[in-house]
């Protein structure tokens, strides 16, 4: 679906979007990264997944010469990018309900850019480019005219509507113990895997960290892909296995019948207790005298 919107480009309607298509985006200052900071500025810090394009040596150097500063978010945890992941899922359900529309994509788009957002009050467009920006719905001079935003009220309800989610979302999550370096961890590469030994090396921020795996290998996770390497627990099975006596098995063989005592057909169990089998449990034609 983004496929066939983006292959209406004038530059790419030659593309089937029936057929693979591999799109590389260089962000670079010789790419789109150019194109956006010298029409809407610089940003002081810029956030972004690891994608290969955003930890290239030219990526670097183009955040060295432009003077922002890079933060990068934890590998193969969608969630410590979430503001990313959730309008690029607004854009996927604006673009999939202009296809079943049949109408042009860029219309909703511009629309969603004019819609004010309920937690701040101010749209996109607003905080952007101080304006309304004017689209094929009515509206007179004046609503189109640049006013100023008060842009302290802005991040006032933005900080409001932030930490009314954090509170419902801690509601049903816990802190997880800080980590040293040095110290024995196990940790998944990718969420589902199984848990491999490794090393913490260093804390790279607030949630992530840099490890060593048993192979020499080095990764950066995140926090709930890290536990705390438990060897207390395999040196208390080995304590109890040193300290117990072993186990006494029952005693199979059958006893002659003209042995009538009371212990002739007893056992000990595992937990010492002394247990006697009835005589019934054998049929008479099993016996052999």
């Amino acid at each position: 679906m983004v496929k066939e919107v983006i292959t209406q480009a004038p530059v790419l309607k030659y593309f089937d979007p029936a057929k693979p298509v591999t799109l590389q985006v260089d962000a670079s200052s010789k790419g789109i990264g150019m194109v956006h900071f010298s029409r809407f500025g610089i940003p002081e810090q810029l956030k972004s997944d690891n994608g290969p394009l955003f930890t290239s040596e030219p990526f670097s150097n183009f955040a060295r010469d432009w003077h922002f500063t890079h933060v990068t978010s934890s590998p193969h945890h969608q969630s410590s990018n979430g503001l990313s992941e959730i309008y690029v899922k607004l854009a996927k359900r604006i673009l999939q309900k202009a296809k079943d529309a049949n109408c042009d994509p860029y219309l909703p788009l511009l629309e969603h850019r004019n819609s004010p957002l309920p937690a701040i009050g101010y749209s996109p467009s607003q905080l952007l480019q101080g304006r309304r920006l004017r689209s094929i719905l009515p509206a007179t001079h004046e609503q189109l005219s640049p006013k100023p935003v008060n842009a302290k009220k802005a991040r006032e309800n933005m900080q409001k509507q932030q930490t009314r989610s954090k509170f419902y979302y801690d509601r049903s999550t816990r802190s997880l113990p800080s980590l040293q370096s040095g110290e024995n961890i196990t940790f998944q590469k990718t969420s589902g895997e199984k848990w491999e030994p490794g090393k913490v090396l260093e804390q790279h921020n607030e949630r992530s960290y840099k490890i060593q795996a048993s192979d020499g290998a080095r990764y950066r996770r995140n926090r709930m892909f890290i536990r705390k390497f438990k060897s207390n627990h395999a040196n208390s099975l080995q304590n109890n296995t040193n300290n117990n006596p072993p186990l006494r098995t029952p005693d199979t063989t059958l006893p002659s019948i003209k042995d009538k005592s009371k212990n002739a057909y007893s056992y000990v169990t595992r937990s010492g207790r002394s247990v006697r089998k009835s005589l019934r449990a054998f049929p008479s034609s099993d016996w052999v005298v």
